[in-house]
């Protein structure tokens, strides 16, 4: 049997999320909320969430949305 690889992974910084911290200052954040926003596009009307993502300005919004459409795939999943 091989020799199983351990890959460490350092503890997030406490500052690397800040809910009130700009979405503009966070490029990988935007760019989430934009892969979220297309894989929404192919849920049923029904099912999206209506969040205008041109609207999110903090990082908590970006949060918040993908959150919520994380939340619509799992439900999806079950099915």
């Amino acid at each position: 049997m091989a020799e199983q690889l351990v890959v460490r992974v350092p503890k997030t910084r406490r500052s690397s999320f800040d809910p009130n911290r700009p979405l503009t200052k966070n490029v990988l954040l935007q760019t989430q909320v934009k892969h979220f926003r297309h894989v929404e596009e192919k849920l049923p009307l029904a099912e999206q969430t209506g969040i205008d993502i041109a609207r999110l300005a903090t990082e908590g919004q970006a949060a918040d949305y993908i959150r919520r459409v994380t939340q619509k795939l799992h439900a999806r999943a079950k099915d």
